[in-house]
């Protein structure tokens, strides 16, 4: 099974390894055992979020009971959540033995630390109105970054010269 069913990785990291291994006992001489490893979408995708060859065989067998490989992790510049996938194990092929695949180590979750950061502010950032005119019109915009998600954001009103409940 997996070696660790969590792994994280920073989105700027541009890669993570993920490792499988023989996890309890020996295999007997001789002995190949093919597992299945498939990948799974949750709010993280194949070709956006990361790549490689990801649905493929692996053999593990006596003189190799641990394999490694590399996932790439795409750095965009959006700033959005921390993301996640999956990759599941599945047995093939035994060859008769009694081996099996740990169900609690048969699914890793791979989570995506994003790095990317967005400047929200008022443009233009002095607005000046007079009384007569009944209200102001405030532009909240995205001064640098981009965003790849909804962001909520929440206003206050502070009086100083102007009172609040009188002046606005």
């Amino acid at each position: 099974g997996f070696d660790s069913v969590q792994y994280t990785v920073n989105e700027q990291s541009g890669s993570v390894i993920v490792s499988v291994s023989v996890l309890d006992g020996e295999l007997p001489s001789g002995t190949s055992v093919e597992i299945s490893m498939a990948v799974r979408s949750g709010t993280a995708f194949t070709n956006k979020d990361f790549s490689g060859d990801l649905n493929k065989t692996l053999v593990l067998k006596e003189s190799v009971t641990h394999l490694a490989f590399s996932i790439a992790i795409a750095d965009d510049s959006l700033f959005e959540l921390d993301e996640h996938f999956f990759i599941d194990l599945f047995l093939i092929d035994a060859q008769g033995y009694n081996i099996t695949l740990d169900p609690n180590s048969a699914i890793a979750q791979i989570t995506i630390i994003d790095d990317d950061a967005v400047v929200i502010g008022f443009e233009p950032n002095l607005y000046t109105v007079s009384e007569g005119d009944g209200q102001v019109i405030l532009t909240v915009s995205v001064l640098s970054g981009s965003l790849g998600t909804e962001v909520e954001i929440f206003l206050s009103t502070h009086g100083e010269s102007a009172e609040s409940s009188v002046d606005f």
